[in-house]
């Protein structure tokens, strides 16, 4: 579905859905949706998200950045909560932005820094109850695996301009080309940081993630085709090196 030039991965109507015949006595196995960026402070995604349908015997995963404030956030996980039997949800950057435009938005939600929002968010997704762990659904292990990108991890050298031409005015760097350097407040970390990322890294343990639950471990171990369980795990941070900021 597009929006102004954006696609949202929200697949409607799986054209392969109509090809199976379901088995007299069986109930069809649960659908599974993956979303992320949906960006709900942009009125024309949160009006797309109350048209959307409601989904019979169907999951969604919602992988980050749902909105910046944390009312929003709420409305659009109740909205999704609607559609959909099962909500799966991790966040993204724009959570964790404090910027002091969304003040007014957020009325009982009290956040001093991007820590405390985290814990803010983390408590209302426990009282909307949205998953936020490892949960077993049928035989698919949904597993969220939270993280934070830090400039260490990108080993290709900088970008260089062109040969023989020249920059109107010096880039800057990797670590404070994304919006995140100025909206988020790690007391005293700097953005992209590796020590920001282990730190965030700790987010799984207060979030319930981690340690995973001993049967979903036990399957991990096992070879691929022997495993009983199929395990689909999500995150708004892909260890991919051309989704760092600087590239």
């Amino acid at each position: 579905t597009r929006i102004h030039g954006k696609d949202l991965v929200v697949q409607l109507l799986p054209p392969h859905v109509k090809q199976f015949d379901e088995r007299p006595g069986e109930e069809p196995s649960l659908t599974f949706y993956a979303i992320s960026d949906v960006h709900v402070e942009l009125k024309d995604n949160m009006e797309w998200l109350r048209q959307l349908p409601r989904f019979d015997k169907a999951a969604v995963i919602v992988a980050g950045d749902l909105g910046v404030s944390l009312n929003q956030v709420k409305q659009a996980l109740l909205l999704f909560k609607e559609k959909f039997d099962y909500v799966f949800y991790c966040y993204g950057n724009h959570e964790t932005w404090c910027h002091k435009s969304v003040g007014d938005e957020e009325l009982h939600f009290h956040a001093t820094d991007s820590f405390e929002k985290l814990d803010v968010l983390r408590r209302l997704c426990e009282e909307l109850e949205v998953i936020t762990t490892a949960t077993l659904l049928g035989d698919v292990w949904v597993v969220p695996v939270l993280g934070w990108y830090h400039k260490s991890w990108d080993t290709e050298p900088p970008l260089a301009r062109p040969p023989g031409q020249e920059f109107t005015h010096e880039p800057p760097p990797g670590d404070k080309f994304a919006t995140d350097s100025g909206a988020c407040k790690w007391r005293g970390m700097a953005n992209a940081s590796l020590e920001l990322a282990m730190t965030l890294d700790k987010q799984n343990e207060a979030w319930g993630i981690w340690p995973l639950p001993e049967a979903l471990v036990e399957n991990l171990q096992k070879p691929r085709g022997e495993r009983k369980h199929r395990v689909l795990s999500f995150s708004h941070f892909l260890p991919r090196l051309e989704l760092m900021p600087e590239k």
